[in-house]
């Protein structure tokens, strides 16, 4: 029995499943612009005159780039995502093996732990 709401069940989910923590878009934007985007800007590889929003040079002369304001400016909406897999060939497959390591699968043995029975 599944409770109702306007005539229509309701399914209920661990909260961690729903989190923000997988919702890729959001870390694809921010894995391009930290190893991507920041690294084209600082070669120069990327015109960002008169813009010193995007790189802090530090007292020893050592040039920084600035992700969050990277980020800022160069973020796509999910639709135009497939413009820096195709500008960064292997950023796709990168991204991949970040979230694997960082964001581990669903454990099915832990839902069982915390929630009862497997159904």
């Amino acid at each position: 029995m599944l409770p109702h709401y306007k005539r229509k069940c309701i399914i209920l989910v661990p909260q961690f499943l729903t989190s923000g923590q997988r919702i890729y878009t959001n870390h694809y934007n921010w894995f391009i612009s930290s190893k991507y985007l920041s690294k084209d800007i600082l070669e120069g590889n990327i015109n960002i005159a008169g813009n010193d929003d995007f790189i802090n040079e530090l007292k020893n002369g050592t040039k920084k780039a600035i992700i969050k304001n990277i980020n800022g400016h160069y973020r796509k909406p999910k639709h135009k995502l497939i413009e820096y897999v195709k500008n960064y060939n292997s950023s796709l497959i990168d991204f991949q093996d970040y979230v694997k390591s960082h964001y581990p699968s669903i454990d099915i043995e832990k839902l069982v732990q915390l929630y009862g029975k497997a159904s």
